[in-house]
């Protein structure tokens, strides 16, 4: 039986059945989840070790207060916002859009999908496609918007959630 308590106290005083633990309970859901922000298979599993070897460093931060998943997938979603970050290039929309392992039938599906959402997209004013496109495309928070359009952070968050309905009514328009 899994004991995160005693798991973790292996792992600050450097037992290796601890580490390899860690990395076989929550590996399959650490790169579900890593996936469902990368989308770049290669760049998803170099994440998950980066995010293994973060908190190995530091699991003396770590605070049995919270549950040790919730601390563990918060510094995987740190990582994976930076890596967005630092990546500053634009992944288009079809790329971003790929589904995973799906049937031919569930793939055709997907590909009605994205061919909706991107001409949703396409439809939208350019002030709402910009900013759209900024904060859900490029990873941008809205303090990094505002920053470059020159506006306060909260108008940027409402620029982007008046985009999303407009997304919305588009898309259930069409279906």
């Amino acid at each position: 039986m899994y004991d995160e308590n005693k798991t973790v106290d292996a792992m600050r005083t450097g037992q290796v059945w601890a580490y390899k633990a860690i990395i076989t309970r929550y590996y399959s859901r650490m790169m579900a989840m890593i996936r469902s922000m990368i989308y770049n298979e290669g760049d998803a599993e170099m994440l998950a070790v980066h995010t293994f070897e973060d908190a190995f460093i530091e699991i003396n931060r770590y605070r049995p207060t919270h549950k040790f998943s919730t601390w563990l997938f918060s510094i995987a979603r740190n990582n994976c916002i930076d890596y967005l970050r630092t990546k500053q290039s634009y992944v288009p929309i079809n790329e971003r859009l790929l589904p995973f392992e799906l049937s031919p039938e569930e793939t055709m599906i997907a590909k009605e999908r994205r061919e909706a959402v991107c001409s949703a997209v396409e439809s939208l004013p350019a002030k709402y496609k910009y900013f759209i496109r900024e904060h859900y495309f490029n990873g941008l928070q809205f303090d990094e918007i505002s920053e470059r359009n020159n506006i306060n952070s909260s108008t940027a968050r409402v620029i982007v959630m008046r985009g999303r309905e407009q997304l919305k009514k588009h898309l259930n328009r069409e279906i």
